[in-house]
């Protein structure tokens, strides 16, 4: 079908699907879209559909950008075969990123339908580490440990959580004293059954953003701690919440009067409340030691390589989705930034990407091909730079907040 027979009909392409039917865009590159080279065509193949037939949509909006290559964008009309069919290179190792808008016969966004938002990855074994490591890195760590360390890691708050779902399990909201200022903020979960030396420990570090912690994980013979990036409570009401993001935690880790010296960020601040936590449920009387496991997404994956890496002693590692990973990508090697403090000295020292190469456990990722919050280009600089790196998959169509029906996994080997 042309498009000026769509624009002849009266266009019915959403007649018989209910109004609680999901409509998204699936598709893919025609080949692996790990495994691109410099100035080969790359090509998407996207449609709409509903978990049980395909929607035929009139057109669809494009949008095309990539590491050096100008954003672009175009209205395109389906394929005869009922798929659009995106084409596009790029001449350098590096990233391709495409969003597709479903448009109606007027040319208009279809609100109800989720966006495509897709990547691929080109001479992905090209891709180097680019942010510089500190001459006085490993000194800063030491600084940031012995600062924590002057503190015993006592609890100051214990409340008891009452979770019906969970009737074998204790719940605890504690907050941990990392000085007389501040607390690491945490919900603990453990067996009622536990006895000395009997747990596994689970730590869990949390995303960007400002809210009480809620999650009530439970895992069989597991001690769970999640901790906040924050010292705030877990149980005022949802404006007091609303209040902090507007004010204390207005733009926390971007103020770039902070970001020029590792010890004046909030990150070392968060980082402290992070390790005082783990030194505390670390050394707890349930947990074995044997068996630590340690992991976070986003803001929370930085802070998990970061404990890993100079701090704890985790026997495996798992982060998803890693935020602020080859920071001086964008500077150094001219790939797209996506969303992160500027690339100022004291950031650094807080690499997701520099922190992983000197994790000793074993470490799996999981990263999306459409998640330009953390672009796939910082995914790779992590892969290359981590030693004990046993496992990294892309999914594609996976933005960094939407988890995409019918996901396409790809592992990364290089």
């Amino acid at each position: 079908m042309n498009e000026k027979q769509i624009e002849k009909e009266v266009y019915n392409f959403l007649n018989g699907i209910s109004e609680n039917s999901k409509i998204y865009f699936v598709g893919n590159t025609l080949k692996n879209p790990l495994e691109y080279k410099a100035n080969e065509e790359i090509v998407f193949k996207v449609r709409a559909k509903t978990e049980e037939k395909f929607v035929d949509v009139p057109f669809i909006k494009c949008i095309v950008e990539g590491d050096s290559l100008p954003r672009s964008e175009s209205i395109l009309s389906a394929n005869e075969d009922g798929w659009f069919y995106v084409s596009t290179s790029l001449n350098r190792e590096g990233v391709i990123h495409v969003i597709a808008q479903a448009l109606d016969e007027n040319k208009e966004p279809i609100a109800r339908i989720d966006n495509f938002e897709g990547g691929a990855i080109v001479d992905a074994d090209k891709i180097e580490l680019s942010t510089e490591i500190p001459d006085d890195y490993f000194e800063f760590w030491d600084w940031l440990k012995k600062e924590t360390e002057s503190v015993a890691p006592e609890v100051i708050y214990e409340r008891e959580i009452h979770v019906p779902e969970h009737p074998d399990f204790e719940f605890r909201d504690m907050r941990i004293k990392v000085t007389d200022e501040e607390y690491a903020s945490c919900m603990v979960s453990w067996p009622k059954n536990a006895t000395e030396g009997s747990l596994k420990l689970r730590v869990y570090y949390r995303g960007y953003g400002v809210s009480p912690i809620t999650e009530v994980d439970a895992y069989e013979n597991t001690m769970t701690v999640i901790t906040s990036p924050h010292s705030i409570p877990n149980d005022m009401p949802p404006e007091w919440y609303q209040n902090e993001r507007t004010t204390t935690f207005l733009r926390f880790g971007f103020k770039e009067e902070e970001n020029d010296d590792p010890k004046t960020t909030y990150w070392a601040k968060m980082l402290r409340r992070d390790y005082q936590s783990y030194r505390y449920f670390s050394q707890h009387p349930f947990v074995s030691g044997k068996d630590i496991y340690i992991e976070g997404g986003s803001m929370g994956a930085m802070q998990t390589c970061c404990i890993a890496a100079h701090c704890a002693n985790p026997t495996r590692v798992h982060i998803s989705f890693p935020w602020m990973c080859d920071l001086g990508g964008g500077t150094n090697a001219g790939r797209l930034e996506g969303w992160r403090p500027k690339y100022l000295h004291g950031m650094k020292y807080f690499d997701t990407a520099v922190a992983a190469k000197f994790i000793k456990c074993p470490l799996t990722v999981a990263a999306g091909l459409g998640d330009f919050v953390c672009p796939p280009s910082g995914q790779v600089a992590l892969y290359k730079s981590a030693k004990t790196l046993e496992r990294m998959k892309f999914i594609q169509r996976r933005t960094h907040s939407y988890q995409p029906p019918e996901a396409e996994v790809f592992e990364l080997k290089l």
